[in-house]
């Protein structure tokens, strides 16, 4: 198993949450962090069902593709628990949800959901359907609380292609 993490390098199709800090045009620049810079940079739900979709890089790696893992650090703001929130992905122009749950922490923590084949198709990933995909999440909201992520991300999971010994000859 061998991973090739992803992370955000434009705004995807949909970035509807309300709030960034610091405020920019861009909401990708604020998730991108290999490190979390906890409150330093942030995207911030603070109503309805909003969807955040960022574009990845083009990938390096080559391989069979065994899955693909979208991980977010999410945390409330507020006393309540009532925010409810999925990772998302899109592929061939559509939007697939992953395992919606609540979140319950005011810290950040990291929520993830793996694919391990492609939901438009049900076939294998290919690393063209890498190089066109969007991560991110959907949050709502229900009373005191606000729902900020300061990080997203794409693990793919593959297997890298045998290498083989290259066999001595003889020139002569």
């Amino acid at each position: 198993m061998t991973i090739e993490t992803l992370r955000p390098e434009a705004n995807g199709v949909t970035n509807t949450f309300p709030t960034q800090y610091p405020n920019s045009t861009s909401h990708y620049d604020k998730v991108d962090e290999v490190i979390s810079d906890g409150d330093a940079t942030y995207v911030e739900n603070n109503g309805d069902w909003r969807t955040e979709l960022y574009a990845l890089p083009v990938h390096v790696s080559s391989g069979v593709i065994n899955s693909v893992t979208v991980k977010v650090v999410v945390r409330l703001t507020g006393t309540d628990d009532q925010l409810i929130y999925y990772t998302s992905l899109r592929t061939h122009s559509t939007n697939y949800g992953g395992g919606a749950e609540f979140v319950g922490s005011a810290t950040y923590i990291t929520k993830s959901y793996t694919w391990n084949t492609n939901p438009n198709t049900l076939a294998a990933w290919t690393w063209d359907e890498i190089d066109a995909l969007e991560v991110g999440c959907n949050a709502r909201y229900w009373g005191n609380s606000n729902i900020r992520v300061t990080q997203v991300y794409a693990e793919v999971d593959y297997t890298p292609p045998p290498i083989y010994p290259i066999r001595g000859f003889i020139i002569g």
